[in-house]
Parts: C-alpha cells; structure tokens; sequence
C-alpha cells in the first residue's frame, strides 16, 4: 500500500488550549513488538508525551478471518499528566492515502460522497464542540492551501468513513470504525485523509484521569451498507466484551 501513513499523530485541543502544533513532531518512546504464543497475533505499541498528556497508541494485527480482508484494531489510552483538568479534550489522527473519492454513513443508512473539505459528528452539539477546537487547526493547515478544513459539517449515523475501491487496496476498499462514544467527528481533507478526532465521555480529563478509545481498520472488498451494518455489528459486539472483561472482579 504505497504512500500511505495509519493513525498518524496531528493534534490535540481543549478548552484554552494555547500550545503548538506539539504531537505530530514529539518522539515515541518504549517501542514494543510483542507476539502471540501461537504467533497468530501481534500487538505493537509506544507512548509519547506532549503538553504533559501522555498518549499510548498500540496495534493488533490477527491472521486474516476473510479471505482477501484484512482487519487490525489501533487502540488508545490517553492519560492527563497536567496539574489541572483540560476541559473538551480532543485529539486530532489522520490517515494519509493517495487522493480519491471517501464515503460517510450518512444518517438515511447510505454511503454518501464526502465533500472535498469535510467533517461529520453525531450530533449538533458534538458538530459544534470540534468546529470550535478546529479553529486552530484552520490556521495550520491555511498555509497548506486549504482555506476551510471545516465547511462541510453534517452529521453521521455511526463514525465510518470509506475509500472507494482502490486497486492498491486489493481492488477492495479501506474503511475505519470509531469507537462511538469516543469520536468527536470524522474529518476528510483533500480527499486525501480518512481522519478521526477523538475524545473522552466526560466534559474534563482531570489530572491523572484517562480514557481509552478504539478504531478499527477494514482493508479489502466489502458489500454495501449492509456488509458494513455486519462489521461494525461485530466492532461494536468487540468493544462491549472488553469492557466487560475490563470491568470484571
């Protein structure tokens, strides 16, 4: 899959916020490539720290279940490492690819095209949070020739966004699930990024507070709305087990 980067570090915001465009150059630490006993599986995984908020980023690849899909889960635990609470914490991730055509789960139970600048939330007040933390971000990107990053704001019925099909794809499709309760919005820019912001559920991150968030990533041939309606059933079936596991006694 040539030129293409998954989950890269971009940006973070909250309330206030004052600080650089810190994530995207801030150097990874305790790089760690661990394998499954039966070597089916293998988790990689490192943390960074930036604006004292320190990000764990880890990805689990499995042997394929589908013949010519591969599906991998990037899963985050963000920790506030500040003296104080940041209030309407988001973190910014893109996903770089060649430029092409990109489709939301529009809330009639559609594919729908994305616009050339877009971003989508699950609901107005979400689509009004991420709009007020990206003004930052506007100005960044304004000296890379894109005058609104945000114009296109509508809404979504699940946080999914898909490439169409792609030969560098295996003639399939790229396609990445956000974890609801986690996702800010989905952003496309260029189409050329199938990005995600995410955030916690609670309005403050207080100091030494964390949350966890997790995408997952589809490449390769998928069937319409209803082999997505499959896969997110199973995404969304994933993320209540571990809770429940995490949740045990």
């Amino acid at each position: 899959m040539p030129r293409i980067c998954w989950d890269n570090r971009e940006h973070h915001f909250w309330d206030g916020f004052s600080g650089g465009f810190l994530p995207r150059n801030t150097i990874v630490n305790d790089v760690n490539v661990v394998n499954s006993v039966d070597e089916r599986s293998v988790c990689i995984s490192f943390f960074y720290i930036a604006n004292f908020i320190k990000v764990t980023q880890s990805w689990r690849f499995e042997e394929p279940e589908e013949e010519g899909v591969l599906s991998w889960d990037t899963t985050y635990r963000f920790e506030n490492r500040n003296s104080f609470a940041v209030k309407d914490y988001a973190a910014f991730f893109a996903c770089y690819h060649q430029a092409g055509t990109n489709y939301y789960w529009h809330t009639d139970e559609t594919l729908s095209k994305c616009a050339d600048s877009f971003s989508a939330a699950a609901s107005e007040k979400r689509q009004l949070r991420a709009r007020r933390l990206m003004a930052s971000y506007a100005e960044i990107v304004k000296g890379w020739g894109i005058k609104n990053p945000t114009r296109a704001q509508v809404l979504y019925a699940k946080p999914v966004l898909a490439s169409r099909e792609r030969e560098w794809f295996n003639n399939g499709q790229h396609v990445i699930l956000v974890e609801p309760e986690k996702c800010l919005s989905v952003v496309s820019a260029m189409n050329q990024a199938r990005d995600y912001m995410l955030c916690p559920e609670q309005d403050e991150l207080g100091p030494q507070e964390t949350f966890t968030a997790r995408v997952r990533h589809i490449v390769g041939k998928t069937s319409g709305i209803d082999d997505l309606k499959r896969r997110w059933d199973l995404f969304v079936n994933s993320l209540a087990e571990s809770r429940a596991t995490r949740d045990a006694p």
